[in-house]
């Protein structure tokens, strides 16, 4: 019988394929305190039900029936269709492909809820900003959402017997920047003196946006990092914009993709609105009125703005992208005489089909239908395609039918 705990990724024709095991998910319900309940997973592998998976050219991940045969398209797909929340959609993934890494056969080993819809969340947002960035008509305010989801949420953290040290999703070096200036000035009284950069009205700030420099007037920069700002709503409440206007004057030794990281979104801040959530959807809240950010966001939303935009989301994707196929490892097998591939995970299976992603030819757009959040694969030549099946086209059309009809009626 196959070992749970090995995984095998060879190269056949043009065909990768590697094995894994189906798993029992069940949960354990832990009442806190009265109204607080807390919602454990518990998962044991199941080594009697191995499953072979495959990667395609043009299809993704796939699983494969003992023939040999493709018997599950597009792995990829069905798993950034689990909706948040949707406990019974994420256990039928796991009972059917198997846990992102190897869990135990003999014990269940508890994980928690949160965790795991935060990696399919992570994991959904990559996917999303790689098609995101890769529309002809750019959402920009998307754009920003997903990359500062993937900046700045914190990392996920998930302890299992076959880790000596827990698995951490990817802390950007972004992220790392602005907890360390977060902690150091969290309970500091004065802020450090910039003597490069400083001239006693302001400091003078290299800068790839505006370009060759942009001017910070000492007063503006003090009341925001202070809290005391009445220009920008929000601005003496939101951290993220205090912080990122410290790492602007303060970190200007940085390297080059960390500095426009750090332009972009100070100045969409400054100059736009200051943001006061982020969500995996690329979901974007403001402090200030829609009507408000809507109009600075047409006068200050420049080109060069939006080109750093797709220039940070796509270091953002090649950083994710990178760090989660370093399970994957090339080597020559001499039983074969031929080359083969050591795969770790089924994460890192995902993670090398969306590497294999052509941006260019096909991508991942969101379903038009409001009752669906399904993201689906389409060619980047069927622009006009909006649903992601003809169940979903046909419910649109009906509910705007009802709207057209109950507006007649009421007229």
């Amino acid at each position: 019988m196959d070992n749970p705990k090995e995984r095998f990724f060879s190269v056949t024709d043009n065909l990768f394929t590697f094995s894994s095991f189906a798993c029992d998910c069940v949960t354990d319900i832990e009442n806190i305190k009265p109204g607080e309940v807390k919602e454990t997973v518990k998962m044991q592998c199941l080594p009697d039900k191995p499953i072979r998976f495959a990667f395609a050219p043009n299809r993704g991940m796939v699983r494969l029936a003992k023939t040999g045969a493709i018997n599950s398209g597009h792995i990829l797909t069905e798993l950034i269709a689990i909706r948040d929340g949707n406990k019974e959609s994420l256990f039928s993934f796991f009972s059917e492909y198997g846990f992102f890494f190897p869990i135990d056969t003999d014990d269940y080993e508890a994980l928690d809820m949160d965790s795991l819809f935060g990696m399919v969340n992570r994991i959904k947002a990559v996917v999303d900003l790689m098609s995101s960035t890769s529309e002809a008509r750019k959402d920009y305010k998307k754009i920003l959402g997903l990359t500062l989801y993937l900046l700045f949420t914190h990392p996920i953290e998930l302890y299992l017997s076959c880790f000596e040290q827990p698995f951490k999703t990817y802390e950007h070096q972004l992220y790392t920047e602005f907890e360390s200036i977060s902690a150091l000035f969290r309970h500091s009284v004065h802020e450090p003196e910039l003597i490069d950069a400083y001239d006693g009205a302001g400091y003078t700030i290299k800068d790839s946006i505006f370009s060759p420099t942009y001017k910070v007037k000492h007063e503006d920069f003090s009341n925001i990092v202070g809290g005391y700002d009445e220009t920008c709503v929000g601005s003496k409440t939101s951290v993220l914009f205090k912080e990122i206007t410290r790492l602007y004057c303060n970190s200007t030794d940085l390297s080059t993709e960390l500095r426009r990281a750090i332009e972009l979104i100070f100045h969409f801040q400054h100059s736009i609105a200051v943001i006061k959530n982020y969500l995996s959807d690329g979901s974007l809240e403001f402090y200030d009125t829609d009507e408000n950010v809507k109009r600075r966001y047409l006068e200050n939303f420049n080109d060069n703005m939006k080109q750093a935009l797709v220039d940070v989301a796509k270091i953002v994707i090649r950083d994710e992208v990178g760090y989660n196929i370093g399970g994957m490892r090339p080597h020559y097998d001499i039983s074969t005489m031929s080359p083969a591939w050591e795969i770790q995970d089924l994460l890192t299976g995902i993670y090398v089909s969306i590497f294999f992603m052509r941006p260019g030819v096909e991508l991942y757009r969101k379903c038009n239908n409001p009752s669906c959040d399904r993201l689906f694969l389409v060619n980047t030549t069927s622009a006009k395609r909006k649903y992601c099946s003809s169940s979903c086209r046909n419910a649109n059309a009906q509910r705007a039918h009802r709207f057209r009809k109950l507006s007649s009626v009421q007229t």
